[in-house]
């Protein structure tokens, strides 16, 4: 719609037909004349959020005016009133939903996802092959008071219905494959991310509930990965010029998430089957979306809930006093010490902050992997801690004691009953590294229960896949090995 392949001309010449350019007429980047967006001023400065240069000699381009500035960046994650029913009965939840049958949801508002990130658990395990179950995103123009359904658009339609940008996170072909595609040209065609899409598809390989994260640059370039891998690359490659459109969509009009079940296509029809027309199948299936949270700023509708660890504040030792007053004594002494007693952990205060609010900080592990705490508070508490000067690492008990072999020993044991021979059998699910932690002995409060399910879900996960890999099997003895507990006597500390 917006251009293809090499329908970009460099600059607009005198005596040319109407064209749309991005950002402004004499700009490098403009649709062929004839193409969509350069059919008329409504189209190219609606759908296309470019500008108009009609036929004709054409004037000096004069100063752009700057893009406002968006909102300040924030974590969103919203509940179940900042989501709302696009069509059908599905399930609204605090950070997610599930749709049963054919139906559909989506945020109430659009945000600016530019440097950004959105993440969530997805679980396609009840979806009949066939069907469509997916999330995406679309860039209508809507009210302040939100989302309404009148307002969708998407990146398939053609009038009058109406085109917008559209990036599919996931649709996914029942529970078998998925794809994730850009369209940001209005029509059909293989040249460019037309209707027909830029597109990655892959399959599942068996695993049917799994982690995503969508982080995008600041150019509007985007990474989709699921479990911490890129789903790869798209085809065709999008272009700069695809970029800036998507760049130029979010900054005006925002991302609204939208997610839904259908029948009338699917992704690896070959691989996975052709899609359903089956109406009874489409009516038992559902899938469910959780954990949603949203790194950018708001551009239209309501300001959504913001993340707990955005809102909470340091206990202090007067506040723990008057709920927790057994701790009392202990962060007074912190305080008086300026840091625990041994091997310079944070400030048992600090301590409770960074390891006992939802996920904990696991400072010695890459930040922004879907078993570490959200980025702003691996950022406070591993390089800016509040007190002074030492960072909270989760991986450490509150006065710095290690993990113990024989914890991580038990867990490998109750894990790895039988010798690993696939890479389905290397991928853990969170409910049993949760739960052979627990069996060795720590409990779900135990800030030590997050160290050691980051050692198993991390550092073991990865060294079985490598072995498996190399056609090697894994046994419980080579996960005590890889997780660096060569015998039960000897404590560790996650590295």
């Amino acid at each position: 719609m917006k251009f293809a392949g090499v329908a970009f001309v460099t600059l607009l010449a005198p005596g040319m037909a109407d064209q749309c350019c991005y950002p402004s007429c004499g700009s490098q980047g403009c649709n062929a004349p004839g193409e969509w967006c350069s059919q008329s001023q409504s189209n190219c400065e609606g759908s296309c959020t470019g500008h108009f240069c009609p036929s004709g000699p054409t004037p000096t381009p004069g100063p752009t005016p700057p893009t406002p500035p968006p909102g300040p960046k924030a974590s969103y994650c919203p509940s179940a009133n900042d989501i709302t029913v696009a069509y059908g009965t599905p399930q609204l939840n605090n950070q997610g939903w599930t749709v049963h049958g054919n139906g559909g949801v989506a945020t109430k508002s659009t945000f600016n996802l530019l440097g950004g990130s959105v993440e969530f658990d997805i679980d396609f395990s009840g979806v009949g092959k066939g069907v469509n179950a997916n999330i995406y995103t679309i860039s209508p123009s809507i009210a302040a008071s939100g989302y309404t359904p009148d307002k969708y658009c998407d990146g398939a339609a053609m009038p009058p219905k109406e085109f917008c940008l559209e990036v599919d996170w996931v649709e996914s072909n029942g529970a078998c494959g998925g794809a994730t595609t850009l369209h940001t040209i209005q029509g059909p065609g293989p040249n460019g991310c037309t209707s027909w899409g830029c597109r990655s598809s892959y399959a599942y390989d068996g695993k049917t509930k799994f982690h995503m994260k969508i982080e995008h640059g600041e150019d509007g370039s985007w990474t989709t990965y699921k479990d911490g891998a890129s789903v790869g690359t798209l085809n065709p490659a999008p272009s700069g010029n695809d970029w800036s459109i998507l760049k130029s969509n979010y900054e005006k009009k925002g991302a609204l998430i939208y997610s839904s079940e259908w029948e009338g296509w699917v992704p690896l029809d070959k691989q996975c089957g052709a899609f359903s027309t089956d109406k009874a199948l489409l009516a038992r299936s559902h899938f469910t979306v959780s954990n949603l949270k949203i790194v950018g700023s708001v551009v239209q509708g309501p300001t959504p809930t913001r993340c707990a660890s955005e809102n909470s504040t340091v206990v202090t030792a007067k506040a723990e006093e008057e709920v927790h007053p057994e701790r009392a004594a202990m962060i007074k002494e912190d305080e008086q010490l300026g840091v625990n007693a041994t091997d310079g952990q944070c400030k048992f205060s600090s301590y409770e902050f960074c390891c006992g609010v939802g996920k904990a900080c696991m400072c010695n592990m890459e930040k922004g992997g879907h078993k570490q705490c959200l980025s702003a508070s691996f950022d406070y508490c591993c390089y800016k801690p509040h007190f002074v000067g030492n960072a909270c690492d989760c991986s450490k008990g509150p006065h710095s004691g290690p993990v113990e072999c024989k914890i991580i020993d038990l867990a490998c044991s109750k894990l790895f009953t039988k010798a690993v021979t696939s890479v389905v059998g290397c991928t853990l699910d969170d409910a049993a590294v949760v739960a052979a932690c627990e069996v060795a002995g720590l409990g779900p409060e135990d800030p030590l229960a997050d160290a050691c399910a980051a050692i198993l879900g991390i550092t073991v996960e990865g060294g079985c896949l490598a072995l498996v890999k190399e056609g090697a099997s894994f046994t419980a003895a080579k996960c005590k090995s890889v997780a660096g507990c060569a015998g039960s006597e000897r404590s560790m500390v996650v590295v």
